[in-house]
């Protein structure tokens, strides 16, 4: 389609700025008028010599049909190079016309590239944010050394809290449920072991905190790297 397009254009506008045939060293009549002047250009040409000579009585810009493709193409592609121009209005108004196909032209390709690379750029996006969120989940979270003996302590208690409470006999849950309740006493008697009890459960609390703020994040990000699929 390009190069129908460009070699109609090229053939039209080379009929509308080719000029007048003259000959050099003969009478020319250009416009109804006969030209007392030729161009300085002729006087090194040979006697006899085929020229073109536009409206204005210069020699004309458009000297073939590969002059005006030439022409054309550069009009196309918006380069606009300026070593040729129409000097008549029909001229003009072809090379207009080579403009407003041109810029229709070049913008199909432009824009399905253009939304091509949106869409990989979307894809590679997705992926570098999903690979961050495995290896993310794939991480173990690091905890202080003071963290992670007390939530060792509190884990080791509640799993021996819950195997002696799950043991057999009647006798046995007696004796666990007495020992609490003497451990108990104690615990209301000694303000010191009070204070051990609060802190673990502190720093228990703040460790299950921020494992919940983790993986709020991880969600968010994961969430994130769905949206931008769609």
């Amino acid at each position: 389609m390009l190069t129908l397009v460009t070699t109609i254009f090229a053939f039209v506008i080379y009929q509308l700025e080719m000029g007048t045939e003259c000959f050099v060293g003969e009478p020319c009549v250009v416009g109804g008028k006969v030209l007392t002047k030729m161009p300085e250009a002729t006087k090194h040409m040979k006697f006899h010599k085929r020229i073109l000579i536009d409206s204005k009585g210069n020699l004309t810009q458009f000297e073939d049909v590969f002059s005006g493709i030439w022409f054309i193409i550069v009009t196309i592609t918006s380069v606009g190079y300026g070593d040729i121009v129409p000097i008549n209005m029909s001229g003009k108004f072809i090379a207009v016309l080579a403009m407003i196909f041109g810029a229709c032209y070049t913008a199909m390709p432009l824009t399905l590239v253009g939304s091509q690379f949106n869409r990989s750029f979307n894809d590679y996006k997705r992926r570098e944010a999903l690979t961050k969120t495995k290896q993310d989940v794939s991480t173990r979270l690091a905890l202080a050394a003071d963290d992670d003996r007390a939530w060792k302590a509190f884990k080791d208690k509640h799993l021996i809290s819950e195997e002696r409470l799950d043991s057999d006999g009647r006798s046995k849950k007696l004796e666990v449920v007495a020992t609490i309740k003497t451990s108990i006493e104690i615990f209301k008697k000694d303000s010191h072991g009070g204070n051990i009890y609060k802190v673990s459960i502190l720093q228990s609390s703040s460790i299950v905190s921020r494992i919940y703020h983790e993986g709020l994040r991880l969600a968010k990000q994961q969430t994130l790297a769905l949206h931008k699929t769609s």
